[in-house]
Protein backbone atom coordinates (compact mmCIF):
# COMPACT_ATOMS: atom_id res chain seq x y z
CA UNK A 1 0.00 0.00 0.00
CA UNK A 2 1.36 3.54 -1.13
CA UNK A 3 -0.91 5.32 1.01
CA UNK A 4 -3.62 4.72 3.79
CA UNK A 5 -6.28 7.41 4.91
CA UNK A 6 -8.06 6.69 8.04
CA UNK A 7 -11.73 7.62 9.60
CA UNK A 8 -12.61 7.89 13.38
CA UNK A 9 -12.45 4.68 14.75
CA UNK A 10 -13.93 3.18 17.91
CA UNK A 11 -14.34 -0.58 19.44
CA UNK A 12 -11.01 -1.69 19.01
CA UNK A 13 -10.34 -0.84 15.76
CA UNK A 14 -7.73 1.87 16.49
CA UNK A 15 -7.34 2.85 12.76
CA UNK A 16 -4.30 5.37 13.53
CA UNK A 17 -2.38 2.00 13.85
CA UNK A 18 -2.66 1.14 9.96
CA UNK A 19 -0.17 4.69 8.91
CA UNK A 20 2.69 2.14 9.90
CA UNK A 21 0.99 -0.67 7.92
CA UNK A 22 3.81 -2.17 5.56
CA UNK A 23 3.80 -0.69 2.36
CA UNK A 24 3.81 -2.67 -1.17
CA UNK A 25 3.25 -0.87 -4.83
CA UNK A 26 -0.78 -1.13 -5.22
CA UNK A 27 -4.04 0.35 -3.57
CA UNK A 28 -4.71 3.81 -1.55
CA UNK A 29 -6.45 2.42 1.49
CA UNK A 30 -9.00 4.49 2.99
CA UNK A 31 -10.50 2.80 6.13
CA UNK A 32 -14.09 3.30 7.79
CA UNK A 33 -13.76 1.35 11.57
CA UNK A 34 -17.11 0.46 13.35
CA UNK A 35 -17.67 -0.99 16.45
CA UNK A 36 -20.85 -2.57 14.82
CA UNK A 37 -21.88 -2.64 11.25
CA UNK A 38 -25.10 -4.40 10.03
CA UNK A 39 -22.88 -5.49 7.05
CA UNK A 40 -19.76 -4.72 5.75
CA UNK A 41 -20.64 -5.36 2.45
CA UNK A 42 -23.81 -4.09 1.93
CA UNK A 43 -22.54 -0.43 3.87
CA UNK A 44 -19.56 -0.73 1.06
CA UNK A 45 -22.15 -0.99 -1.58
CA UNK A 46 -23.80 1.90 -0.88
CA UNK A 47 -20.23 4.06 -0.89
CA UNK A 48 -19.66 1.93 -3.91
CA UNK A 49 -22.74 3.16 -5.65
CA UNK A 50 -21.81 6.69 -4.59
CA UNK A 51 -18.47 6.88 -6.17
CA UNK A 52 -15.77 5.73 -3.43
CA UNK A 53 -12.67 4.70 -5.00
CA UNK A 54 -10.72 2.01 -4.87
CA UNK A 55 -9.12 0.83 -1.70
CA UNK A 56 -12.09 1.70 0.35
CA UNK A 57 -12.52 -0.46 3.27
CA UNK A 58 -15.24 -0.98 6.71
CA UNK A 59 -14.05 -2.62 9.08
CA UNK A 60 -15.66 -4.04 12.40
CA UNK A 61 -15.29 -6.13 14.94
CA UNK A 62 -19.32 -7.21 14.96
CA UNK A 63 -22.06 -7.42 12.74
CA UNK A 64 -25.39 -7.91 13.32
CA UNK A 65 -26.87 -8.94 9.79
CA UNK A 66 -23.52 -10.44 8.58
CA UNK A 67 -24.09 -12.37 4.81
CA UNK A 68 -22.25 -15.09 3.57
CA UNK A 69 -21.90 -17.15 0.04
CA UNK A 70 -25.17 -18.55 -1.58
CA UNK A 71 -26.17 -21.99 -0.76
CA UNK A 72 -25.48 -23.95 -3.85
CA UNK A 73 -28.09 -26.81 -2.55
CA UNK A 74 -31.13 -24.64 -1.69
CA UNK A 75 -29.47 -21.23 -3.50
CA UNK A 76 -30.75 -19.18 -0.24
CA UNK A 77 -28.04 -16.58 1.11
CA UNK A 78 -25.74 -17.86 4.18
CA UNK A 79 -26.06 -15.89 7.64
CA UNK A 80 -22.61 -15.34 8.76
CA UNK A 81 -22.32 -15.66 12.34
CA UNK A 82 -20.48 -12.06 13.63
CA UNK A 83 -20.33 -11.72 17.35
CA UNK A 84 -18.31 -9.10 18.95
CA UNK A 85 -14.63 -9.71 18.82
CA UNK A 86 -14.11 -11.11 15.49
CA UNK A 87 -12.78 -9.29 12.27
CA UNK A 88 -15.17 -8.26 9.18
CA UNK A 89 -14.21 -6.22 7.01
CA UNK A 90 -15.23 -5.39 3.18
CA UNK A 91 -12.96 -4.08 0.37
CA UNK A 92 -13.42 -1.97 -2.49
CA UNK A 93 -11.98 -3.10 -5.69
CA UNK A 94 -12.07 -1.94 -9.47
CA UNK A 95 -10.12 -4.24 -11.42
CA UNK A 96 -10.98 -2.94 -14.95
CA UNK A 97 -9.07 -3.12 -17.26
CA UNK A 98 -8.20 -7.08 -16.14
CA UNK A 99 -9.55 -9.91 -18.46
CA UNK A 100 -12.34 -12.37 -17.72
CA UNK A 101 -9.89 -15.03 -17.34
CA UNK A 102 -8.36 -12.63 -14.23
CA UNK A 103 -11.16 -11.82 -13.46
CA UNK A 104 -12.53 -15.18 -12.31
CA UNK A 105 -9.58 -15.43 -9.89
CA UNK A 106 -9.91 -13.14 -7.96
CA UNK A 107 -12.51 -15.12 -5.29
CA UNK A 108 -9.51 -17.44 -5.32
CA UNK A 109 -6.99 -14.56 -5.01
CA UNK A 110 -9.07 -13.22 -1.81
CA UNK A 111 -8.59 -16.75 -0.35
CA UNK A 112 -4.69 -16.82 -0.98
CA UNK A 113 -4.08 -13.54 0.21
CA UNK A 114 -6.54 -13.63 3.48
CA UNK A 115 -4.79 -16.59 4.39
CA UNK A 116 -1.12 -15.99 4.32
CA UNK A 117 -2.29 -12.26 6.43
CA UNK A 118 -3.96 -14.63 9.43
CA UNK A 119 -0.77 -16.46 9.29
CA UNK A 120 1.63 -13.65 9.01
CA UNK A 121 -0.20 -11.87 11.80
CA UNK A 122 -1.01 -14.91 13.68
CA UNK A 123 1.30 -17.66 13.55
CA UNK A 124 -1.27 -19.92 12.79
CA UNK A 125 -1.06 -22.23 9.35
CA UNK A 126 -4.28 -22.10 7.60
CA UNK A 127 -5.72 -24.45 4.72
CA UNK A 128 -7.97 -23.17 2.05
CA UNK A 129 -11.16 -25.31 1.06
CA UNK A 130 -11.92 -24.50 -2.33
CA UNK A 131 -12.84 -21.58 -3.70
CA UNK A 132 -11.59 -19.48 0.07
CA UNK A 133 -12.36 -20.76 2.63
CA UNK A 134 -10.12 -20.27 4.97
CA UNK A 135 -8.74 -23.30 7.88
CA UNK A 136 -6.79 -24.12 10.35
CA UNK A 137 -6.69 -27.53 11.82
CA UNK A 138 -10.03 -28.19 9.57
CA UNK A 139 -12.09 -26.45 11.36
CA UNK A 140 -13.59 -22.92 9.60
CA UNK A 141 -11.62 -19.98 10.72
CA UNK A 142 -12.57 -17.23 8.04
CA UNK A 143 -15.44 -17.13 5.05
CA UNK A 144 -14.90 -14.61 2.13
CA UNK A 145 -17.89 -13.34 0.03
CA UNK A 146 -16.68 -11.40 -3.02
CA UNK A 147 -19.65 -9.96 -5.28
CA UNK A 148 -19.51 -8.14 -8.37
CA UNK A 149 -21.32 -4.77 -9.76
CA UNK A 150 -21.74 -5.88 -13.76
CA UNK A 151 -22.63 -3.58 -16.62
CA UNK A 152 -22.37 -4.50 -20.15
CA UNK A 153 -18.88 -2.82 -20.48
CA UNK A 154 -17.53 -5.09 -17.84
CA UNK A 155 -17.12 -4.94 -14.12
CA UNK A 156 -17.98 -1.99 -12.42
CA UNK A 157 -16.83 -2.83 -8.97
CA UNK A 158 -16.05 -5.44 -6.50
CA UNK A 159 -16.59 -6.43 -3.13
CA UNK A 160 -14.37 -8.68 -1.21
CA UNK A 161 -16.08 -9.25 2.15
CA UNK A 162 -14.15 -11.18 4.95
CA UNK A 163 -15.19 -12.03 8.94
CA UNK A 164 -12.26 -14.01 10.57
CA UNK A 165 -12.92 -15.38 13.78
CA UNK A 166 -10.81 -13.87 15.76
CA UNK A 167 -11.05 -12.47 19.79
CA UNK A 168 -14.05 -14.84 20.88
CA UNK A 169 -14.20 -18.77 21.54
CA UNK A 170 -16.19 -21.04 19.01
CA UNK A 171 -18.58 -22.16 21.62
CA UNK A 172 -20.05 -19.36 21.51
CA UNK A 173 -21.83 -19.61 17.96
CA UNK A 174 -25.09 -21.96 16.81
CA UNK A 175 -25.52 -25.62 17.63
CA UNK A 176 -24.93 -25.65 13.43
CA UNK A 177 -21.57 -24.05 13.18
CA UNK A 178 -19.66 -24.46 16.64
CA UNK A 179 -18.65 -28.17 15.93
CA UNK A 180 -16.77 -27.13 12.42
CA UNK A 181 -15.53 -23.68 13.46
CA UNK A 182 -12.59 -22.45 15.13
CA UNK A 183 -10.99 -18.94 16.21
CA UNK A 184 -7.91 -16.98 16.55
CA UNK A 185 -8.17 -17.07 20.54
CA UNK A 186 -9.17 -21.08 20.73
CA UNK A 187 -5.93 -21.82 18.45
CA UNK A 188 -3.64 -19.63 20.14
CA UNK A 189 -4.91 -19.21 23.99
CA UNK A 190 -4.97 -15.79 23.77
CA UNK A 191 -6.39 -12.46 21.59
CA UNK A 192 -4.91 -10.93 18.55
CA UNK A 193 -4.88 -7.16 17.96
CA UNK A 194 -7.66 -6.45 15.55
CA UNK A 195 -5.79 -3.59 13.83
CA UNK A 196 -2.98 -5.59 12.81
CA UNK A 197 -4.52 -8.66 11.73
CA UNK A 198 -6.97 -6.27 9.29
CA UNK A 199 -2.83 -4.50 8.35
CA UNK A 200 -1.95 -7.94 7.96
CA UNK A 201 -4.36 -8.99 5.51
CA UNK A 202 -4.56 -5.64 3.34
CA UNK A 203 -1.19 -6.09 2.47
CA UNK A 204 -1.51 -9.19 0.71
CA UNK A 205 -4.66 -8.34 -0.77
CA UNK A 206 -2.63 -5.21 -2.48
CA UNK A 207 0.71 -7.69 -3.00
CA UNK A 208 -1.64 -10.42 -5.08
CA UNK A 209 -4.26 -7.88 -6.85
CA UNK A 210 -0.97 -6.40 -8.25
CA UNK A 211 0.80 -9.64 -8.74
CA UNK A 212 -2.06 -10.74 -10.93
CA UNK A 213 -2.75 -7.38 -12.75
CA UNK A 214 1.14 -7.01 -13.73
CA UNK A 215 2.46 -10.77 -13.72
CA UNK A 216 -0.83 -12.90 -14.35
CA UNK A 217 -1.92 -15.58 -11.67
CA UNK A 218 0.96 -17.78 -11.75
CA UNK A 219 2.39 -17.17 -8.32
CA UNK A 220 -1.67 -16.68 -6.55
CA UNK A 221 -2.08 -20.14 -7.98
CA UNK A 222 1.11 -21.58 -7.03
CA UNK A 223 -0.17 -20.64 -3.50
CA UNK A 224 -3.29 -21.89 -3.74
CA UNK A 225 -1.83 -24.84 -4.84
CA UNK A 226 0.07 -25.48 -1.67
CA UNK A 227 -2.83 -24.42 0.87
CA UNK A 228 -5.26 -26.36 -1.18
CA UNK A 229 -6.50 -28.14 1.49
CA UNK A 230 -9.25 -30.85 -0.77
CA UNK A 231 -6.85 -32.19 -2.74
CA UNK A 232 -6.86 -36.09 -2.11
CA UNK A 233 -9.90 -35.90 -0.09
CA UNK A 234 -13.33 -37.65 -0.53
CA UNK A 235 -15.36 -34.82 -1.56
CA UNK A 236 -19.04 -34.28 -1.93
CA UNK A 237 -19.93 -31.17 -4.02
CA UNK A 238 -22.78 -29.54 -4.50
CA UNK A 239 -23.35 -27.50 -7.65
CA UNK A 240 -25.84 -25.61 -9.40
CA UNK A 241 -25.85 -25.74 -13.35
CA UNK A 242 -28.80 -24.76 -15.64
CA UNK A 243 -31.23 -24.75 -12.87
CA UNK A 244 -30.67 -27.92 -11.61
CA UNK A 245 -29.18 -29.39 -8.26
CA UNK A 246 -26.40 -31.92 -8.93
CA UNK A 247 -23.96 -33.40 -6.42
CA UNK A 248 -20.72 -34.98 -7.85
CA UNK A 249 -18.90 -36.95 -5.94
CA UNK A 250 -15.13 -37.99 -6.02
CA UNK A 251 -11.44 -37.29 -4.90
CA UNK A 252 -10.25 -33.34 -4.91
CA UNK A 253 -7.22 -33.67 -7.87
CA UNK A 254 -6.15 -30.32 -7.83
CA UNK A 255 -6.83 -27.05 -8.88
CA UNK A 256 -6.46 -25.88 -12.68
CA UNK A 257 -4.92 -22.94 -14.25
CA UNK A 258 -8.12 -21.05 -14.48
CA UNK A 259 -8.92 -21.75 -10.58
CA UNK A 260 -10.90 -24.58 -11.05
CA UNK A 261 -11.41 -27.95 -8.61
CA UNK A 262 -10.74 -31.35 -10.39
CA UNK A 263 -12.53 -34.06 -9.07
CA UNK A 264 -11.71 -37.61 -9.92
CA UNK A 265 -14.67 -39.18 -10.57
CA UNK A 266 -12.82 -42.78 -11.00
CA UNK A 267 -13.34 -42.87 -15.25
CA UNK A 268 -13.11 -39.31 -15.93
CA UNK A 269 -11.97 -35.79 -13.66
CA UNK A 270 -14.31 -33.22 -13.97
CA UNK A 271 -13.36 -29.20 -13.98
CA UNK A 272 -15.75 -27.79 -11.44
CA UNK A 273 -16.10 -23.51 -12.04
CA UNK A 274 -18.68 -23.19 -9.10
CA UNK A 275 -19.52 -25.43 -6.27
CA UNK A 276 -19.50 -25.95 -2.64
CA UNK A 277 -17.68 -28.70 -1.01
CA UNK A 278 -18.97 -31.19 1.58
CA UNK A 279 -16.67 -33.76 3.49
CA UNK A 280 -16.75 -35.76 6.77
CA UNK A 281 -16.78 -39.16 8.01
CA UNK A 282 -19.56 -40.06 5.61
CA UNK A 283 -17.46 -40.08 2.74
CA UNK A 284 -14.21 -41.61 5.02
CA UNK A 285 -13.01 -44.66 2.65
CA UNK A 286 -14.88 -43.35 -0.61
CA UNK A 287 -12.75 -43.90 -3.95
CA UNK A 288 -14.28 -43.62 -7.24
CA UNK A 289 -11.24 -44.89 -8.37
CA UNK A 290 -11.73 -48.83 -7.27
Amino acid sequence: MRSLTVQKGVHGMDVERFRSCPRANGIFFKIHAKGVAGSTNEDLKALAESGAPEGTVIAASMQTRGKGRTSHVDRLPRKWESPAGGLYFSLLLKPQGLDYRRMLLMPMLAGVAVAEGIENAANIPTQIRWVNDILAEDRKLCGILVEASMTSKGCNYMIVGAGVNANFPASILSQEIAPTATTISDLTSQSIDLNGLLASILERISHHYNAIRICGPGETLKKMRIKDWSAGRPLEVAVYHKGVHQKRYGIGAGIDDSGMLLLDEGPWTTRISCGEIFTGTAFEGYDPRR
